[in-house]
């Protein structure tokens, strides 16, 4: 038996004690000492939180980007990084748990090993180490990124995603052309000017990303610090409506009462600035704008708030089509209550927006994406 437990605490990083315990569990599992196809039962996630590879440290959670700002609202927060499953023992005299770290767990602690000689995130191959507020954008533009992937947000290698440089008027970051939103990372993301010039990274800006996003960051680099475009289904659904309005017919519908430009014009691909000048025109200081056959853009002062309107757009657009697909009448909610429920929404909406942004991080740190703040 010892022996078999030796070779399981090579494979799995776990102390021979900490087996010892747990095969002796297994064993008495059946009652009174009898051996037999009784197994224990499944360990709670205390439990688990005690079996903890000698690696692991802390039980208390650290993100793997060393440098970058990733908070909790909780003081602990407890991970289950193995999984576990049941085998014989090798001499055949019972039951015994098989832990091996869990493929999220591994890949966190293969980022951790890779940032541990740094105080911030390895640059890439051109990018010069900034400041912390410039690396902090860097890592919330790729968690964005990473999180409307998972979404369902973009389509093929098309959409951009862009965020001004705090204390910058004219650069901004943006995807390299050709790159997977599923792909991007911080260090992978480009800088660029008001001209289209790449300063740091590697790779080319496609033309309607310049031509939109610049246009629209220029207009107001302190309330549009992010611009958010996508062909999320249920907006850009709406956007093919001869009549595109979201209708407030839902709370959510609410958070965007009095701010969604409408453009009725769809005049093919963006590719000059006389185009790019005419949507941002039409979207003046709304902060979401529905462009006809073709989706949406949503912008706000920082990536968290401008995320989090992104989100809530494509539930109540999800919520509106439904409910227009049942062919009965929309019950609409009264203006008192919107402008009510505008007054609470501003009151809260920058911690709100905050908190959810970063437990959408959180979430990626726990999975196969916690390499976008590399």
């Amino acid at each position: 038996m010892h022996a078999s437990l030796r070779r399981l605490t090579g494979r799995s990083g776990l102390s021979l004690a900490h087996l010892q315990s747990f095969h002796g569990r297994s064993r008495d599992a059946g009652g009174g000492g009898k051996r037999g196809w009784n197994l224990p039962s499944i360990p709670s996630v205390r439990d688990l939180d005690t079996i903890r590879p000698r690696t692991r440290g802390k039980a208390s959670f650290a993100p793997p980007c060393a440098g970058t700002s990733i908070s909790s609202p909780h003081r602990s927060i407890s991970r289950v990084p193995y999984s576990i499953s049941w085998r014989k023992d090798l001499d055949g005299e019972g039951w015994a748990r098989s832990a091996r770290p869990s493929r999220g767990f591994r890949r966190r602690a293969e980022s951790t090993k890779a940032l541990s000689t740094a105080s911030t995130p390895s640059p890439g191959p051109t990018m010069a180490k900034k400041d912390d507020s410039l690396w902090q954008t860097r890592v919330d533009l790729a968690a964005t990124y990473r999180l409307c992937d998972r979404m369902g947000y973009n389509e093929g290698i098309c959409n951009h995603l862009t965020a001004m440089v705090p204390g910058s008027d004219d650069h901004f970051l943006v995807i390299p052309y050709g790159m997977a939103w599923s792909e991007v990372t911080a260090s992978s993301l480009l800088l660029v000017d008001g001209k289209g010039n790449v300063l740091e990274g590697e790779g080319t800006v496609e033309d309607t990303a310049f031509y939109i996003h610049s246009r629209i960051h220029l207009y107001d680099p302190k309330n549009r610090g992010c611009v958010l475009h996508t062909h999320m289904p249920w907006s850009s659904a709406l956007c093919c409506l001869d009549e595109m309005k979201l209708e407030m017919c839902h709370q959510n519908c609410l958070r965007f009462y009095d701010s969604i430009a409408y453009d009725t014009q769809f005049n093919g691909l963006v590719l000059n600035q006389e185009e790019a000048e005419r949507l941002n025109g039409v979207m003046e200081k709304n902060h979401v704008l529905f462009h006809a056959n073709h989706g949406v853009i949503v912008v706000g002062p920082n990536v968290a708030e401008a995320f989090d309107d992104l989100y809530y757009l494509e539930r109540a657009a999800q919520v509106s089509v439904l409910a227009m697909s049942t062919g009965r009448p929309l019950k609409i909610i009264s203006e008192e209550v919107a402008l009510k429920f505008q007054e609470d929404l501003r009151k809260g909406k920058n911690e709100w927006a905050t908190l959810h942004f970063e437990a959408r991080k959180r979430e990626l740190l726990a999975g196969d994406d916690a390499d976008f703040c590399t």
